[in-house]
C-alpha cells in the first residue's frame, strides 16, 4: 500500500472511529463516500447562506489557521490536488488577514459574490469551479 493509500485509509479509519456518518446530507458514511470516489478538489464552503447569520465569518476571524490546517490535512491525506476556500465578498473586511494566511498553506480563496444561495452546493461549484450547474450531480 502506498502512503497515499495508507494515509486515506487511515482517515477513514479515523471518521468511522468518531462517528462521521454523511457528507453534505448524504446517507452513506464519509469514509466511505471518500474510499468509493477519488476526489481531486475540496471546497470548503465558508459562504454563509443564511443572510442574517454570520457563523462562518466568525469561525473563521477566530480560528482560520486551524481551519486552513485542517484543510491542508484533507489535502494532503486525499491527495487532492486544489482545495478552495469560499467565501462572500461581503466577509473580506472582517477578514482582512485570511488571504496571506490561505497563500501560506497554499489554499486558494474563492471571493463570491454577495447573492444567496450561494451555500447550495450546485451554485457553489459553478461559482467556485465553473462548472454549469445542469453538469453537477
Amino acid at each position: 500500500m502506498n502512503a497515499h493509500a495508507a494515509s486515506l485509509s487511515a482517515l477513514a479509519q479515523s471518521l468511522r472511529a468518531r462517528g462521521v456518518v454523511g457528507a453534505g446530507g448524504a446517507g452513506q458514511p464519509l469514509a466511505d463516500k471518500l474510499l468509493a470516489r477519488p476526489y481531486r478538489t475540496l471546497i470548503i464552503n465558508a459562504a454563509q447562506s443564511e443572510p442574517l447569520f454570520s457563523k462562518d465569518w466568525a469561525v473563521l476571524a477566530a480560528n482560520a489557521e486551524c481551519v486552513l490546517t485542517g484543510a491542508r490535512a484533507l489535502r494532503d491525506a486525499l491527495g487532492l490536488s486544489k482545495v478552495f476556500l469560499a467565501t462572500r465578498d461581503e466577509f473580506a473586511g472582517a477578514l482582512p488577514e485570511l488571504a496571506a494566511a490561505a497563500r501560506k498553506h497554499p489554499i486558494a480563496l474563492a471571493r463570491l459574490p454577495d447573492a444567496y444561495p450561494l451555500g447550495y452546493e450546485k451554485i457553489l461549484k459553478r461559482e467556485v469551479l465553473g462548472i454549469g450547474i445542469d453538469m453537477v450531480s
